[in-house]
């Protein structure tokens, strides 16, 4: 970059979990690779040791582009939350806070080009990005098809009236653009995370049984290593579309169960595209009780299926081709800096 070329200046806000961090730091990398520099505003304190520790390694990989600052949240009060789940009040946390991240952006020195969040803060930043100079961008960590029915949403309610939020959804919703319809879904209560050991979770005869086959991890890891490496011949996931997006990296075919959120959109990618499978009698959630022989004989599926194998390696191919040198990914961003500089 020559010294008469502006600075692109971006700065990014991710909200509280590994599924919604790891994205936001991932883009803020591609970025950081083309020039830019990044103010990297973080929730404090963090909800796990595991962000703390992926926050500080990411800001010592890039000490001459990235300024870290804090968002100090405040305290929330237990009372006014319907949760004792730790991420979820965290996020709340972090919702009630953000508008302190205006008096943050202001006293930045050197002019934004774009200010980035997560999709998770959309409402209560609005007040923040009406009055910002700069372009405001959301991260949306789910499949375009969600993303479909997010922007669809206000045109099914102004359609269907009613008192309760859900009651303009039927069965299934039909979107415009999209071919099949998108299968009902419904928000499940995340349980409550205890301070446990594995043998209380799980039972030390279930222990005892998987010692010798193979290893339950209940601390944060690393799954894209996981997923790489060559022993690894498939893949059983709750259908989060960080989780599929791994997989599909590595070329691993996938069995998706789905639990909440967005994972049945996720899980109906996962089918079409032919890198996995979708058990859709199994239910939703704690909607059915599944039989170890049923997830046995759907694993067996999963690893004998030698067409799931193939079409996985083909999306491993693509999706590293898009992320190379001269990919689409490489072009859209170098488009974007150049439309940022041009605004500058």
């Amino acid at each position: 970059m020559s010294a008469s070329e502006p600075v692109v200046h971006l700065a990014f806000l991710p909200s509280a979990g590994m599924g919604h961090l790891n994205p936001c730091l991932r883009t803020a990398a591609l970025f950081l690779r083309y020039g830019c520099k990044v103010t990297l505003i973080t929730p404090k304190p963090t909800v796990s040791l595991a962000e703390s520790n992926h926050i500080s390694r990411f800001c010592a990989s890039f000490p001459n582009q990235v300024t870290q600052i804090d968002l100090n949240l405040i305290p929330l009060d237990p009372t006014t939350v319907n949760s004792d789940d730790p991420f979820w009040l965290q996020f709340e946390t972090i919702r009630r806070s953000v508008h302190l991240v205006a008096p943050i952006l202001s006293s930045l020195t050197t002019p934004l080009s774009a200010f980035i969040y997560d999709v998770s803060l959309i409402s209560p930043l609005l007040p923040v990005t009406e009055k910002l100079s700069c372009p405001s961008y959301i991260y949306f960590i789910a499949p375009a098809r969600m993303f479909s029915f997010f922007a669809h949403l206000s045109v099914l309610a102004a359609s269907n009236p009613g008192e309760h939020p859900s009651s303009f959804i039927g069965d299934v919703i039909k979107i415009p653009g999209i071919a099949s319809p998108i299968p009902r879904s419904s928000l499940k209560v995340v349980d409550r995370e205890e301070e446990e050991v594995l043998e209380d979770v799980l039972g030390s005869e279930l222990m005892d049984k998987v010692k010798e086959k193979g290893m339950v991890v209940k601390d944060y890891v690393k799954q894209m290593e996981i997923l790489g490496h060559p022993a690894v011949g498939g893949f059983v996931s709750h259908g989060g579309w960080n989780s599929i997006i791994e997989a599909v990296w590595e070329g691993v075919p996938i069995l998706s169960w789905p639990q909440h959120g967005d994972q049945k959109i996720a899980s109906e990618a996962v089918r079409t595209s032919g890198v996995g499978i979708w058990p859709e009698e199994w239910g939703w959630g704690a909607q059915d009780v599944v039989k170890g022989k049923e997830i046995a004989n759907k694993i067996k599926e999963m690893m004998s299926n030698e067409s799931l194998r193939v079409k996985a390696g083909k999306m491993k191919e693509a999706a590293r081709k898009a992320a190379g040198v001269g990919g689409s990914c490489e072009l859209i961003i170098k488009r974007q800096i150049e439309e940022w500089k041009r605004n500058a």
